[in-house]
């Protein structure tokens, strides 16, 4: 690794640990760069500015979460796959790092406007459910004429539950039995919409 990406692979961690613990506000340049022991020069070098670094680390943390990808097989029950894709996505959705970096996004898009946009502008699309509910689709299992706005209903159906309650604060995630139960109904009302009719 070249000096300059190790300089600024240590500035990004160096930004996460502070932006996490204290916050944008309370976090000053001159902070990070002593966290990442290099100048202040040097982290100005990688980043205009605070608002540049905090969307860097930002985008970094979302693209970590990413679920793995997912590919339609013909041959496996949809209830089955569906419900293999829906405990990835709330692996994702209730790890720790993830939440800490939707609460900080969230706090911060009131003082930095524009900012969740320009992060998300920034995140590379994950298509991999739209295109296994295309697949599907194609292959007479779903009736999705429009299949984005069934790949949104099957995330909203899951953040509902186990993502924005934890985010603000009304609550935990689900876990055990519990979860389980409430995917298996998550599917079933899903594929209760979209399956294909005879």
């Amino acid at each position: 690794m070249k000096l300059s990406t190790q300089k600024r692979t240590a500035i990004l961690q160096a930004a996460k640990e502070a932006f996490l613990s204290q916050g944008f506000r309370s976090t000053s340049m001159d902070q990070v760069a002593e966290l990442a022991q290099v100048s202040k020069r040097t982290v100005y070098n990688h980043f205009e500015n605070k608002e540049a670094l905090f969307r860097a680390v930002s985008v970094g943390l979302c693209a970590q979460a990413k679920t793995l990808p997912v590919i339609y097989c013909p041959h496996a029950s949809l209830h089955e796959q569906l419900l293999e894709i829906a405990h990835q996505e709330v692996k994702v959705l209730t790890s720790k790092p993830y939440v800490a970096a939707f609460r900080a996004l969230l706090v911060e898009s009131f003082e930095l406007p524009g900012i969740a946009e320009q992060i998300a502008s920034e995140i590379p699309d994950d298509d991999s459910l739209k295109d296994w509910i295309t697949a599907a689709a194609k292959d007479g299992q779903l009736n999705c004429p429009d299949t984005k706005q069934a790949t949104t209903h099957f995330y909203t159906l899951i953040k509902g539950v186990f993502f924005w309650p934890v985010i603000i604060g009304f609550g935990t995630a689900p876990k055990g039995k519990e979860r389980q139960r409430y995917l298996e109904n998550t599917i079933a009302m899903f594929l209760g919409y979209y399956s294909a009719k005879d």
